[in-house]
């Protein structure tokens, strides 16, 4: 998420409503982060897409990997449960490939905290 805050007030002033990126893909969030051992990552999908969701540890292995299957566009979301990380961040990547095609359509990334 993306939001702009006041420097002197420290509040977020405003927040866009659409992707920087310009394609349509955006990420909406991970919740909870941090987490123990379940979360839920929230997207927007413009079109409708096959969808993958890994999770790497620090030294960039995957440590969880999920083939979500092809989703309507819109908002969607997807679950990490039962997830056995020592505490510490990790990265995360949803892939958004053409159903028809197999081309990458995007890829969102972000990061979240395990704590145990």
């Amino acid at each position: 998420p993306w939001a702009y805050m006041d420097p002197l007030e420290n509040v977020v002033v405003g927040v866009p409503n659409s992707d920087l990126g310009g394609n349509g893909f955006m990420m909406l969030s991970a919740a909870p982060n941090p987490f123990r051992t379940a979360t839920t990552f929230r997207y927007r999908l413009p079109t409708a897409s096959a969808v993958r969701l890994e999770v790497f540890d620090p030294q960039g292995r995957v440590v969880h990997r999920r083939d979500l299957g092809v989703q309507s566009a819109g908002d969607q979301s997807a679950g990490v449960f039962g997830f056995r990380g020592n505490t510490g961040v990790y990265l995360y990547r949803l892939r958004m490939t053409d159903p028809s095609s197999g081309t990458e359509l995007a890829a969102l990334s972000g990061r979240v905290l395990v704590v145990k």
